[in-house]
Order: structure tokens, then sequence, then C-alpha cells
């Protein structure tokens, strides 16, 4: 029997559809990630159901919202995780760009991804279970630990979760330019160790790092505590297209996380576990075990639930908070003036940020009032070599102007796309236009950036009421991954921008 093996009764009671499994030996998977989900100020692990004191870089399953309950994130219609049967939500705060003006620009991140590390242990191991909150890192510190790096191992000193990678593998911001090739990483390691007489939601109780002291091998859990794989969140950040921008090695660190940390002490990160349980607790008895899979993708275990470029990118979800967190920026976003060492930080108000959590925006207009039109869908186009709609009327900057376009024409459909593209017609030739998730017209109207007109070879239709005017009554096609196609909900009749997903709905009436 091995240490924190539990009766099959009390698993099913923790875990419910989950399995233990034996000792491991050491390996690791990755899980790639197609596109961050959300960017901004939300994090329903520490500040639930509000906005948050600063901006998020968020990852994973489409139901991502200001609260979450315990199945929200298993239950995503969508995933932007490498395989569908992940659901799980990642996330870290942004990284701003401080230009020497004083003004900040948050930095893109160019690759992302998570590994699952199946260290070597006595213990039995365990896949998460569904709802667990996770936070890795202290958001507040402020004082850099030293030059020895990172250290997840309590036996060996104090814990240090994370690691900056910029010129050399460190755990602080320099002035220097950063040399590795893929910009400036930042790795965030979470605690292998959860204790259910804590609680699924008691983020700062319920887990800590796993230690080599008193363990036969490897490392163990405290006695009672089940043993999870470990995540180490890894992302990479475009920080060399600012390098024309400032002049490095004189003491100006041009590098701030968004809760005006510029040190870097301050990395940490979120987690909520939405695995499917069976496929979950496969990864540790199958995947870990087998030495190809060690260092891959998690598509090298389980090709048949990848999901595609195009369905993550269509996993997005609209900010329901007024605020811009791109382009140039007076201020972090939120109340977060620099705050440097030694710290710890404190949490700051009363600036003027909002604090107000708004209407979803969608990805159409309702204009079934104003003009008897209704939205019909996102339609791709040039299927088969012609036209979904075949009358083209370039310029028109937005879907009031296509729609005038196509009504003095004399047609009953008009589509936009790339921005400016109309397109009309009296009817919508099938084989030549395949409904898909409307989160893949993504593209503001160049006339008007509060609508949506399109995208690359999509169109946004819109089509003459015949009768009632319904929103979305266009046809979708099927998801090839077991439903990570974005589903259209189209609740909030009216907002006018970008992207929609329902679980806003029930999200926005709590507490």
């Amino acid at each position: 029997m091995h240490r924190n093996s539990f009766s099959s009764l009390m698993l099913a009671g923790l875990l419910s559809g989950t399995y233990v499994h034996a000792a491991q030996t050491g390996s690791q998977i990755v899980n790639y990630f197609t596109n961050p989900i959300f960017n901004g100020r939300l994090d329903p692990v520490v500040q639930p159901g509000v906005v948050s004191n600063h901006v998020h870089q968020v990852f994973g399953g489409g139901n991502f919202s200001p609260y979450m309950s315990q199945n929200q994130a298993a239950d995503s219609a969508c995933t932007a995780n490498q395989i569908s049967a992940d659901r799980s939500n990642y996330w870290e705060p942004g990284l701003f760009f401080n230009a020497p003006n004083g003004s900040f620009f948050q930095v893109p991140a160019r690759e992302y991804k998570v590994y699952y590390a199946f260290e070597e242990t006595s213990d039995d191991m365990v896949p998460f279970p569904i709802g667990l909150h996770m936070v890795a890192g202290d958001a507040m510190a402020r004082t850099p630990p030293g030059p020895s790096g990172h250290n997840i191992d309590p036996a060996q000193g104090v814990v240090i979760p994370y690691e900056i990678q910029c010129v050399d593998t460190n755990v602080a911001f320099t002035d220097e330019f950063c040399t590795d090739y893929g910009g400036l990483r930042i790795n965030v390691y979470f605690p292998q160790c959860y204790n259910p007489q804590a609680g699924l939601t008691n983020y700062q109780n319920n887990t800590v790092y796993a230690t080599s002291q008193d363990a036969p091998s490897g490392k163990i859990c405290p006695e009672g505590w089940l043993h999870l794989p470990q995540l180490n969140l890894e992302v990479y950040y475009d920080v060399h297209q600012f390098d024309n921008d400032w002049t490095p090695g004189q003491g100006h660190i041009p590098w701030c996380l968004a809760q005006g940390d510029c040190t870097g002490a301050g990395a940490h990160a979120d987690f909520i576990a939405g695995w499917d349980q069976e496929v979950g607790a496969g990864l540790i008895a199958n995947c870990a075990s087998v030495a190809e899979f060690g260092n891959g993708g998690m598509d090298t275990c389980y090709p048949e639930l990848v999901v595609s470029a195009a369905d993550g990118a269509a996993c997005t979800i609209a900010s329901p908070i007024d605020e811009d967190v791109w382009g140039e920026l007076r201020a972090l976003p939120g109340c977060n003036p620099i705050q440097g060492a030694p710290g710890p930080a404190t949490i700051k108000t009363g600036c003027g940020a909002t604090t107000t959590l708004g209407t979803p925006e969608t990805q159409y207009t309702d204009l079934t009032a104003k003009l008897d039109w209704e939205y019909y869908g996102c339609f791709t186009d040039t299927q088969n070599n012609a036209r979904a709609l075949t009358h083209g009327y370039p310029n028109k900057g937005t879907i009031e102007d296509c729609i005038a376009e196509c009504t003095t024409a004399g047609y009953s459909y008009a589509g936009l796309e790339v921005g400016d593209q109309c397109y009309c017609d009296n009817s919508l030739t099938p084989s030549n236009g395949n409904g898909v998730p409307s989160g893949l017209c993504n593209q503001q109207c160049i006339g008007n950036n509060k609508e949506i007109c399109g995208g690359v070879s999509v169109l946004s239709v819109y089509r003459k009421c015949t009768g009632t005017c319904v929103n979305g009554s266009g046809p979708v096609a099927t998801g090839q991954q077991n439903g990570t196609y974005l589903l259209d909900a189209l609740n909030y009749p009216n907002a006018t921008t970008k992207r929609i997903r329902s679980s806003w709905a029930e999200t926005l009436r709590r507490p």
C-alpha cells in the first residue's frame, strides 16, 4: 500500500470519477495553448465576482468569468488548451513595457504552455479534482530572493516558485537587453499537494509544495494530502519589439508586471481545474510512464482530442470591463503605481479606475428595430472557388453602409469581410458559405470600431427580416473536437462588439 492511499469510498467522495495511480519515477508532458482567451482585470480565484486589481492573461476553457462555480470550467463549451479534455483555466499577470517617457505598453505573449510534471515520488498520484483553485507566488512581493534561482523543495530552503529568463535564468528583471531568442520568459511552478479537508476554493491553505525531507524517493506530500502532478506555467513575451525604445545598462528596468512590480519578485499564477477526470487520470497512468511521451506534447498521448488552431481562436471571450489594456497607456490598468523593494506592496484604491462589471459585448450588432434586418451568422467565403454572396461593393466601413447598399441594389442578404468589404445577394450559397462559430468573425469595422465586419475569408452576414426578426438563426458547423467550437449565445442584443458566451448571463447575476 502506497503512502496517501485512500479507500475507494473516500476517494469517490473527494475526487468523484478519478483514480489513484502508483508511485512515479519522474517525467513530464507539455500542454500547449493555442492562444490566450482573455486579457483584462478578472481573477475569479482571489477576487471572485468583481473587477480585480490588475490585468491577467488567461488561457484555457471558454467558461472563464468573474465568478466560477465548481463545475464551470469543466463544463466549458470550448477550450484553447491543446486537448479538448482540458477545460481548465490558467492565468498570470500581464507584462508591460515602461517607456522612458513614463507610459506603458502591454507586451504580447508569443509562446505559451504548461508543463505537467509527474515527479519521482513514493506517493500515489491523482489527477486534479474538478474546481480546484490554486495560486502560486505572491503578487505583493517586491524583494527578489537572491541569485540562487527558483526552489520548489521546502527541504532545500525558502520556496521560490518562479524564474525569469532574459539573459540568464534569474529571479528578477534586469536593465539588460534580453538575449533569449524567444524574448523574456517567465515560469511559475504550482504546489503539488492538496488537502481535501481545506476545500477546493481555499487557495490560501489548500496546497503546499512536496518535500524531499523524509521521502523514500523523490518528494512526498504530508500524510492525508493528495499528490498531484506539478504545473509549470511558461510564457514567452515578445519584448524584442521594444528594443529600439530604450537604452540598456542605465538602471532603468523597463519591464513591469501588471500589479506595479518592476522587480519580478511578484511573479504569480492562478489555476482552476477543469479536466475530464478519466483523461486526467490517463495522463498519469499512461503518458507519464512511457518514455517517448515524457517531454512531448499531450497530443502524443491523445491525438484524437487535439484542439485545432481555428477552434482555439474561436474560443475567446469579450471583456465586461470598459477600459483599455493595449496601446499606449498613461498608467497601468487599475490602481497600480510602481512599488519597488523592499515591499511588500500594498493594494491601492481611489485612482478613478473603473470597478464596474458591464454587459459582455457580442460579435454582432442588433439592427432589428432600427433597420428590420437580423444578424444571420458568421460564414466562410470563397469555398469551392466561388463566393457565398456574389455581388461585391468595396469600401463600406460599417454594417449600416453595407445594408444600405444591398437594399438599394434590391438584395436581402448583406455580408461584410475584412473590415470594409461588402457583399450582397438574395440568398447565401450553402456550398460556398459554411456556417462557423461567430467568434471567428472578429475584425472591427473600419468605419466603426464598435462593430464587427467579418474577418479573413469569413463574412458577418445579415439579412432582411421576414416576419419576426431572430438574431443568430443561421446554421453553425459542428465542432470537430467534441464541442470545442464556441457556441453562439446571443443573450445581449444591445451590445455591439466582438464575441459572446452564454455563461456570462448567469455569472453577472451572481452577488
